[in-house]
């Protein structure tokens, strides 16, 4: 009878060492995944810093609109759907 729980017991460490080292899961599999998670949390707050600065740029943009207009005008050459352009030659 011992020796059966012996035997029983170095099958389930073989078949443990085995799922371990072996089988799908395995130790080397989740080394890569956490690398994967590592290099994804890094550029997860890459993004969320370019993010956050696009959102900045645009509230800037929503609060200074008279500075749009005036860029849009001049830089650009736009005018208002109401207005007539008259160019003048020098």
């Amino acid at each position: 009878m011992p020796r059966l729980g012996v035997a029983i017991g170095a099958l389930a460490l073989i078949y443990l060492q085995a799922r371990l080292w072996l089988l799908p899961g395995n130790l080397r599999e989740l080394a890569e995944l956490e690398a994967q998670a590592t290099t994804a949390i890094a550029a997860n707050a890459a993004q969320a810093r370019a993010n956050a600065e696009a959102e900045a740029w645009v509230r800037l943009l929503e609060a200074d609109l008279p500075s749009i207009e005036y860029q849009a005008r001049h830089e650009l050459g736009l005018i208002r759907p109401d207005e007539t352009l008259y160019l003048i030659p020098q």
